[in-house]
């Protein structure tokens, strides 16, 4: 371009006056036409410049002398703060020296263009990278250049990635395969060879699956494989490949279709990891997790973790099942232990895992929990504190252990002990008193004249004996859960006969019993079932003295017939009602009873599949009941 193409509009005038006086009216006209087609051109280049996307500005003596819109929009500078200053104010420092050199011998010396990449630095102090094209031209009537800068940011920052990717490649032992559409491998970086002993010499060229196919995988396993790809789509897959030596491998493997502008699939690119050591491990791994498992379940043993700062609550399948769930039900955490607790373990467990974390105990302890079908079992646990250097707590791990089952043979094993034990006190007792009477009336005859009396006592007592006896053999086939046997009693006729018996006692405590029943309640039972009222009134006459009266007397209840006897003691507190049926129960401050006791009577009922239990008199006293079944 001309240096006439970059004169203003002032020197174009100018030049138009002088040709006007110099020259002819036809010189005139031609010079006048020339000096529009340079204008026209002029006006065509500044409408150029000023809308390029470009930033574009003209230097003389590396001063800048003009610069265009884009140039001012992306730099941040206004156009008074760029006009004539040096360009090289605005080259980041580290490529000034080079960009210093550059001009100095290819523009101001040889003249010829130039091109280079560079780095501007804009107002903000934000740097931008960029293509610089350098073109040297006349302005106002003197040397100049025009300089183009397009902005390679994002370019830059592509080859950037793309070189660190293939770094990243290269360093992490992955395997990189590039091939066209039809599988042809184009490219294999060296970790490639590393793994299938091939080098890229030997590939290059050749067909993937031809040179790593293993014969193991199934035919329609390749098929999908390439099926996939030819859509467009991605695979992430594990597939077994043989090397160059002939071994196979297990290889984790990722392809990419690389599409090109018309985004047509132009090849893929594969990304391959050797796993055949860690599916090894895992294969390993599952064998013994499984075998494990099975111990568990046998053992009903399961492994657990709990981290403190987190709550977090990890344990093996078989406490799921323990607990009555199937494995992954649900996220497990610490509350959900304790919501499962029983309440009576509760507080102990509690107080053990705080005495655990400050390390002043052993960390084992048996609690209860609730199943989710809401019955009972026991677990035995025990765990160990795994600290930090400050001997701060961070996890506990540990065991638990299903002994519901032994807990509960204990329990029988226990109850049948107390039998046998409660069986002897019957005969030392209850047996000797009869058979003492036996003797001493015989005694009597021996000495004294022969009266009637005397045999009744013997008869009576001879009795008794019998009955107790009886009543030891059905006893024991209550604790052990065998049937007894059953035929139709009236109930009245028992309990009358049963409180007849303690009339003595009654006398001598002054207390009264006082009787409330029909006349018939006939029910399927054993004799045995008198023991039921005989101990509710001699509890009575022993803890409830001070009320001076019993009473029985009968309700309806859901079908069953309810018969009660009250009496006007010290009320019993709630926290006792419920376990006082059970065996070694006592209530504090209360000796201990001789005879059947308020767990025989429970057994007693459950075989008449009778229920038992005992509530408050209200405003004072209790009501031990017994709800049976009657016709």
């Amino acid at each position: 371009m001309t240096s006439d193409e970059f004169k203003t509009k002032a020197e174009l005038i100018q030049e138009l006056n002088s040709l006007r006086k110099i020259t002819g009216k036809k010189d005139y006209t031609e010079r006048r036409q020339t000096l529009e087609e340079i204008k026209e051109s002029e006006n065509k280049f500044e409408t150029l410049v000023e809308s390029s996307n470009d930033s574009i500005f003209i230097i003389q003596k590396g001063i800048i002398q003009y610069v265009n819109p884009e140039l001012i929009r992306i730099s941040g500078y206004t156009i008074n703060e760029i006009i004539g200053r040096n360009f090289m104010d605005f080259v980041a420092p580290e490529e000034q020296k080079m960009v210093s050199e550059y001009y100095e011998r290819e523009v101001t010396r040889n003249g010829a263009p130039l091109r280079y990449e560079s780095i501007a630095v804009l107002k903000s102090g934000d740097r931008l990278n960029v293509e610089v094209s350098v073109i040297p031209i006349q302005y106002k009537g003197e040397k100049a250049q025009s300089v183009i800068c397009r902005d390679i940011t994002e370019r830059k920052l592509g080859e950037k990635q793309v070189k660190q990717l293939n770094q990243a490649i290269d360093t992490s032992g992955e395997a990189a395969i590039m091939t066209d559409r039809e599988g042809l491998i184009s490219y294999v970086n060296s970790a490639f060879t590393g793994i299938y002993g091939y080098t890229a010499k030997e590939v290059v060229g050749k067909v993937t699956p031809r040179i790593l196919k293993s014969g193991v995988m199934n035919p329609e396993e390749y098929a999908q494989f390439w099926e996939t790809l030819a859509k467009g789509e991605k695979i992430s897959t594990e597939m077994i490949n043989k090397t160059k030596a002939g071994r196979l491998i297990t290889v984790h493997t990722s392809v990419n279709p690389v599409f090109d502008e018309q985004q047509n699939i132009g090849g893929f690119l594969a990304i391959q990891r050797d796993i055949t050591k860690r599916k090894l491990a895992e294969e390993q791994n599952f064998k013994y997790q499984k075998r494990l498992a099975y111990a568990q379940s046998i053992a009903h043993v399961s492994d657990w973790e709990w981290e403190v700062s987190t709550n977090k609550v990890t344990w093996s399948d078989e406490l799921f099942r323990i607990y009555g769930y199937e494995p992954g039900d649900f996220t497990l955490d610490f509350d959900f232990v304790k919501n499962q607790m029983h309440p009576d373990s509760l507080a102990e467990f509690m107080d053990a895992l705080d005495k655990a974390l400050k390390g002043e105990k052993t960390n084992e302890i048996d609690y209860k929990f609730f199943r989710k079908d809401g019955s009972i079992g026991v677990l035995y646990a025990t765990g160990d504190i795994i600290r930090d250097e400050k001997g701060n707590p961070l996890k506990m791990v540990g065991i638990v252990q299903d002994i519901t089952q032994r807990k509960q043979a204990e329990l029988e094993l226990q109850e049948a002990t107390q039998m046998k034990e409660m069986l002897l006190d019957i005969i030392t007792h209850d047996i000797k008193n009869p058979a003492g009477n036996i003797s001493n009336a015989v005694e009597i005859l021996l000495d004294e004249q022969f009266d009637h009396e005397m045999v009744e006592i013997i008869k009576g007592s001879s009795d008794k004996l019998l009955q107790v006896m009886e009543d030891a053999t059905i006893l024991a086939q209550v604790a052990t859960g065998e049937k007894i046997e059953m035929k139709e009693t009236n109930l009245s006729e028992v309990i009358q006969s049963v409180a007849k018996e303690y009339s003595d006692q009654l006398h001598r405590s002054e207390m009264t019993i006082e009787l409330d029943l029909p006349s018939k309640i006939l029910v399927e039972a054993n004799p045995i079932i008198a023991n039921v009222f005989s101990n509710y009134i001699s509890n009575a006459i022993k803890y409830a003295t001070e009320g001076k009266k019993i009473i029985i007397d009968t309700e309806e209840s859901d079908g069953s017939l309810m018969i009660n006897v009250k009496d006007f003691g010290t009320t019993i507190a709630e926290e006792h009602r419920e376990n006082i049926f059970e065996r070694t129960y006592q209530i504090d401050g209360k000796k201990k009873g001789r005879g059947l006791g308020l767990s025989i009577v429970k057994k007693i009922a459950e075989a008449h599949q009778a229920e038992v239990g005992v509530k408050p008199n209200t405003p004072k006293g209790n009501i031990f009941y017994l709800k049976i079944p009657c016709n």
